[in-house]
């Protein structure tokens, strides 16, 4: 007969799967490998789309900075015009006309500087607003992948490796996002806070310079709120609007400018 005996058969189907199982393991370690180098792309993939959002949001305050840095520079200059050979005096108490006319063009700039202000905050509301809409869509696909890893691994759909290992992965691709976010965030905090400084001091200036050109305010509450204005924005002048010359950084900026150098170092 050509039958094995029962040995014999036995023998033969073990190496049988001797021989197979080689193949297995090639077959096991294949599919490994497509996984891991799937979710290496992924990975990458994702580092590429946030550092190109990071690098478009950079790009967007550094503009808003150049800008605010150049309102600075000329409220400063406002405050302290280099072209005046000395410090000139301006007396509020003489009729309208005279000296307090040489206000009038810088109140125009300083108007417009208010104006431009009010805008560069819709911009920025704007941005974040942007920002936050897209964390947000970014949130929700991330919640769903983990709700489809938790769902799998309930149906026995995955093993506890990979189940692990999947929602390693997806939290380190939300890092990314979280942080993107995080660094966005505080560009805009940084930057509205600028603005509404400057805004701040334009005006307290304007109402000022109105006041003087206008010269229909001699109360002594006026007399009391200029000498406390002055003191901060020109450098004090007692019942005179003094504008320096000599002064390197008149004490109006100085805070502002140095808000701006740290919103610079963001950037870095």
């Amino acid at each position: 007969s050509n039958l094995l005996e029962p040995t014999s058969r036995c023998i033969v189907a073990q190496e049988t799967m001797k021989s197979a199982l080689p193949f297995v393991l090639i077959v096991a370690l294949h599919n490994a490998a497509g996984i891991a180098l799937k979710e290496f792309s992924e990975l990458a993939s994702v580092q590429e789309e946030a550092n190109k959002v990071q690098s478009s949001s950079d790009s967007f305050f550094k503009a808003i900075l150049d800008t605010q840095e150049a309102e600075l520079l000329n409220l400063q200059d406002i405050a302290h015009p280099k072209e005046m050979p000395k410090p000139p005096e301006l007396d509020f108490s003489k009729p309208v006309g005279g000296a307090s006319m040489q206000l009038a063009p810088a109140l125009a700039m300083l108007k417009g500087l208010y104006e431009s202000g009010k805008e560069r905050i819709g911009e920025l509301n704007s941005k974040e607003e942007e920002s936050k809409k897209y964390f947000e869509d970014k949130q929700k696909s991330h919640d769903e992948k983990l709700a489809g890893i938790e769902a799998k691994f309930k149906a026995k759909k995955l093993s506890q490796k990979f189940h692990d290992d999947e929602i390693h992965d997806e939290t380190r691709m939300w890092t990314y996002w979280s942080r993107v976010r995080t660094r966005q965030h505080r560009q805009y905090l940084s930057a509205l806070k600028i603005q509404h400084a400057t805004m701040a001091r334009t005006s307290k200036m304007i109402d000022l310079y109105d006041k003087a050109i206008a010269g229909n305010d001699k109360t002594s509450d006026f007399q009391k709120e200029l000498n406390k204005v002055m003191s901060s924005v020109h450098g004090g002048a007692g019942g005179h609007l003094v504008l320096l010359q000599g002064k390197a950084v008149p004490p109006c900026c100085t805070e502002e400018l140095k808000m701006l150098t740290e919103g610079r170092s963001e950037l870095q």
